[in-house]
């Protein structure tokens, strides 16, 4: 009995190791095969080994590595429509006018008067892409076939200003640089530099406005407000061809009779212009 026990714990034993190493082997082979042939099969099972565990923690790098490119790409169009003003620029804008006057001394509607406005502008940066514009211009405004409350006559009203605007401007890029809008508003005090006035049926403005006339002497300063935006495609060298959209709403009664009568009657504006506009002096960012 001493002896065949031994025989066969001896063969139990072999047969154990057998299929331990045959184990062993196909772990290796299995290992190889997932770490592609490289023949590291101790790194291929322990990271096969510690992929399951991982994968948590490299979903959440992901995320934040998508998060990392989304503010990358989004820093990089800001950049592109966001573009620095470094030069200052002087021009020309010209345009038509439409304007009318409103208020507790106008009776009825108003009908709108055609005229003309010109402005020398001048633009210079301030910080990023914001800039000021302001220059002098002249603009014609009034209104036609109004009936005002004294006599309740209709007349028709045509009023030239000095203006000085005073504009703050960011400015993007829309096309490769090349494009651009810049959306404006600001105040602006005008100086009153002429009033003609003339009854409605008659189509040549022929008297000014003085005491004897309805609405008496125009007031001689204008505040008022001005929204808009230029458009303008940009050249080599650093000029523009320009466009602009503007609307004026007046707070200062522009009759001297409306005053005195403790009523109103202020302009209201529309323009367009066009334009050019040339550089005067670079800064460097």
């Amino acid at each position: 009995m001493g002896p065949k026990s031994n025989v066969n714990g001896w063969a139990h034993a072999l047969a154990s190791s057998r299929c331990s190493t045959l184990s062993e082997v196909e772990g290796v082979r299995l290992g190889s095969r997932t770490a592609g042939g490289s023949g590291r099969s101790e790194g291929s099972r322990a990271f096969v080994a510690r992929s399951s565990q991982d994968r948590p923690l490299l979903t959440s790098a992901g995320k934040q590595m998508a998060g990392l490119r989304a503010t990358t790409i989004a820093a990089a169009l800001f950049t592109l429509v966001s573009v620095p003003a470094t030069a200052q620029h002087f021009g020309l804008l010209a345009g038509p006018t439409f304007s009318t006057l409103t208020g507790s001394f106008v009776d009825g509607s108003a009908g709108s008067e055609v005229g003309i406005s010109f402005r020398f502008t001048f633009d210079t940066p301030l910080a990023g892409n914001i800039s000021l514009a302001t220059g002098l211009g002249f603009v014609q405004k009034g209104g036609a076939e109004l009936e005002l409350s004294p006599g309740g006559q209709a007349r028709g009203f045509r009023t030239m200003y000095a203006q000085f605007p005073l504009l703050i401007r960011p400015e993007f890029a829309i096309s490769e640089n090349q494009w651009f809008i810049a959306p404006f508003a600001g105040p602006a005090i005008g100086f009153g530099m002429s009033c003609d006035v003339k009854p409605a049926d008659r189509f040549e403005f022929e008297d000014s406005c003085d005491d004897t006339m309805p609405g008496g002497n125009q007031k001689v300063i204008e505040l008022s407000a001005l929204i808009g935006f230029n458009i303008w495609k940009s050249f080599p060298g650093g000029s523009r061809f320009q466009f602009e959209v503007r609307y004026e709403a007046g707070f200062t009664n522009v009759l001297g009779e409306a005053s005195d009568l403790g009523q109103s009657a202020r302009n209201r504006v529309f323009s367009a212009m066009f334009g050019f506009a040339f550089p005067l002096y670079e800064i460097t960012p």
